[in-house]
């Protein structure tokens, strides 16, 4: 059987990243979840209180240090990586190693792939984009991940953070799409 490793968001463990992972348990051996914080560090805020507060925390760089620290200590299992935003960016960077089993990254919605789309993670990846961010071309930035052979970014009607009941832009309808996927790629992996 394969680990899932859940990277979240800014939002870090939340309520429904804990439901996800009672939801999913019968297709994976193990669930790991990465936060950005430790459980003194949960945040209440807007979303750019956050931002902020994420980027004041951990940041970027942190959080992809966070996520390899976590990867390495899995390197002898296969692992799928869902992951959220600014957890989807850093998985990405993460798995720039080649050391790592894993089976497959999937990522919604990492707007900061726009500064690391020349990088590309050594497993298959799926990543599902936003309909529209505020900072850049979902459409411009998806045909640059799409260079990469291993790579299929996809544009959703959703926008950025449907998956998380916490964000503003929560659509049920995009969650249900999410877990539906989610529940393909699981089976997939239990099949080999």
């Amino acid at each position: 059987m394969t680990t899932l490793l859940i990277v979240t968001d800014i939002y870090g463990r939340s309520s429904h990243i804990d439901e996800l992972k009672v939801t999913l348990p019968r297709h994976f051996n193990t669930i790991h979840i990465i936060s950005p914080y430790t459980s003194d560090d949960s945040f209440d805020g807007v979303e750019q209180q956050r931002y902020q507060h994420f980027i004041d925390s951990i940041g970027h760089d942190g959080y992809k240090e966070r996520v390899a620290d976590s990867l390495r200590q899995l390197k002898n299992e296969p692992v799928i990586v869902l992951a959220f935003s600014a957890g989807g960016t850093a998985a990405w960077r993460a798995l720039q190693e080649n050391r790592y089993l894993c089976q497959r990254l999937i990522a919604f919605y990492p707007g900061q792939l726009r500064h690391y789309h020349q990088l590309a993670p050594n497993c298959p990846t799926t990543i599902l984009m936003a309909a529209k961010e505020q900072h850049f071309d979902t459409n411009l930035l998806s045909g640059q991940l799409n260079e990469h052979s291993n790579v299929n970014c996809q544009i959703t009607p959703w926008l950025h953070g449907y998956c998380n009941p916490l964000s503003q832009h929560f659509d049920q309808q995009g969650y249900q799409a999410m877990l539906t996927m989610l529940s393909e790629f699981a089976c997939l992996s239990t099949n080999h």
